[in-house]
């Protein structure tokens, strides 16, 4: 994949990169890294003892959040609801069947939610674009999806006609009075083995300018 961004300190017309710093990993490291953890790193399963508690009223100038799991957190505004990197299937795995598997179930199911206006997913790895679950969300919400920089091609590939939107670093957008800022963030992008950093990747920054 070959996109026609500017040229940034980030972005060198094929792949984006860090700044000064290499954190690719091969795929070779990757599969080291995952038979080199003790036996019994991770358990078989874990039973949640608790269950996150929504609150039924937020005031306009509160903002609470909510861990879902994994990286999962839901953040709610008086009059907005906001999912970061929403994960829900069973592995963080291109196939189904094999790959790395949740050992807990989710905080909340998706039925569980409240309405969700906007879906935010930092970058392209399996445990953090989980393109099932966000089919599920679509399907439930028709939310905005905010995404960095090559990502939405993703979505299109697995047959998701959705409203997304692609930020650059600091590049920012506003709905309906909440601010989305994507920032800077080492790390690197792949979901095979010949698109590695060809997707931006970041962290986001969200101001409710409704309280102001």
């Amino acid at each position: 994949m070959k996109y026609k961004y500017p040229l940034t300190d980030h972005y060198d017309g094929n792949k984006f990169n860090n700044p000064g710093l290499n954190v690719d990993k091969s795929f070779l490291e990757v599969i080291k890294w995952s038979f080199s953890r003790p036996k019994n790193a991770w358990p078989k399963w874990v039973i949640n003892k608790f269950k996150p508690q929504l609150s039924k009223q937020i005031n306009k100038n509160e903002a609470h959040i909510t861990f879902i799991n994994h990286v999962t957190f839901l953040l709610q505004f008086s009059n907005h609801n906001l999912l970061f990197d929403p994960v829900f299937s069973e592995r963080a795995s291109p196939l189904s069947f094999v790959g790395f598997k949740r050992v807990r179930k989710p905080g909340l199911e998706i039925d569980e939610l409240p309405k969700i206006d906007i879906i935010m997913v930092s970058h392209n790895h399996y445990d953090h674009m989980d393109l099932a679950s966000l089919k599920i969300l679509h399907n439930k919400f028709k939310p905005l999806f905010i995404v960095p920089l090559a990502n939405k091609v993703y979505f299109k590939s697995f047959g998701l006609d959705v409203n997304v939107l692609e930020l650059d670093w600091w590049q920012d957008h506003i709905f309906e009075g909440i601010k989305v800022t994507l920032t800077p963030a080492q790390h690197w992008s792949a979901r095979g083995l010949f698109d590695r950093r060809q997707a931006l990747w970041g962290g986001f920054v969200v101001e409710n300018q409704n309280n102001n």
